[in-house]
């Protein structure tokens, strides 16, 4: 009687190790499919990022000479025929980037950059992630 106790016994912890053994599988594979979508959307969102920074490196070179909404439309109302006027064009730096640096991912790039300038190099290694509020990369190295 004792022996059929103890046979159950087993059964049941074997079954406890194939239903854990079968959750932590399916926990993997729900894992390496959200690794993959976070992947796939890092795609999406750099080439939107992209699309958004030269569709705004077009508008603010193309305002240059007549204004724009960020710098002012002050040679847009001045004398067209005056050649100073036409040929006076108005500078943007990056700072004048309101959209693109309206994105925490653009900004986090635009310091890793700059840290691996001020480094001397381009880390590769150093994800965005990494990058802290300074702009250096953190003493942890992971790879993507």
């Amino acid at each position: 009687m004792a022996e059929k106790r103890t046979d159950k016994k087993i059964e049941k912890r074997s079954e406890k190790k194939i239903d854990k053994k079968a959750e932590y599988e399916k926990l993997k594979k729900q894992l390496k499919a959200a690794i993959n979508r976070k992947k796939d959307l890092d795609q999406q969102l750099a080439k939107l990022e992209e699309d958004i920074f030269n569709k705004e490196t077009k508008y603010l070179s193309e305002g240059a000479t007549h204004g724009n909404i960020i710098k002012g439309f002050e040679n847009f109302t001045k004398n067209s025929s005056s050649s100073a006027a036409r040929n006076k064009k108005i500078q943007f730096t990056d700072e004048d980037r309101i959209f693109s640096l309206s994105s925490s991912t653009y900004v986090r790039h635009l310091k890793r950059i700059i840290a691996s300038n001020a480094n001397g190099e381009m880390n590769a290694a150093v994800s965005d992630d990494e990058v802290d509020s300074e702009g250096t990369g953190s003493s942890r190295s992971r790879k993507r």
